[in-house]
């Protein structure tokens, strides 16, 4: 016999109308602020380029381990792409964002004189995933990106 009661009651198992709410119903998005209360999903990006650059991200893996601090240095004289920003690790090149990343954000990334830092994790390198991937949190270049629009600039260049 089912010990659990039939209708709503006290002792009922909790189902997910009661945790997340009706279907349908409208949050707003977290505001910045929330969002860099914790990590996440979101605030993670993915580089690219790194197959170019395994021996040096197995060396640093080898060296500091998987987590370290990561350099966002704008390229403007890059031949394929004027907006790219190079991603370094302890002055060494590992990658670079997403030209559609590097495009977004680049006006605040190239706006100040030093590199913005950002911390950076190795994933992979073990001997099911041998490829070492890098993703950087980047919870500090959106919120420089909204202090930036909100004071009148645009995180977008043109085209």
């Amino acid at each position: 016999m089912n010990d659990r009661p039939d209708s709503a009651g006290e002792n009922r198992p909790a189902t997910l109308i009661d945790l997340f709410g009706p279907a349908g119903e409208n949050r707003p998005p977290p505001t910045g602020e929330r969002r860099m209360m914790g990590y996440r999903r979101r605030d993670w990006v993915a580089i690219v380029g790194e197959a170019d650059h395994q021996d040096v991200l197995r060396r640093l893996l080898d060296q500091q381990g998987r987590y370290m601090l990561a350099s966002l240095v704008p390229e403007p004289e890059h031949s394929h792409d004027p907006n790219a920003i190079a991603v370094a690790i302890d002055g060494c090149t590992v990658g670079s964002l997403s030209p559609d990343l590097a495009r977004t954000y680049g006006v605040v990334l190239s706006s100040t004189e030093t590199a913005r830092a950002c911390p950076a994790t190795l994933n992979g390198g073990e001997w099911d995933q041998p490829y070492l991937t890098v993703v950087l949190d980047f919870s500090g270049v959106y919120t420089a990106a909204r202090d930036t629009s909100s004071m009148g600039g645009g995180t977008r260049q043109a085209e």
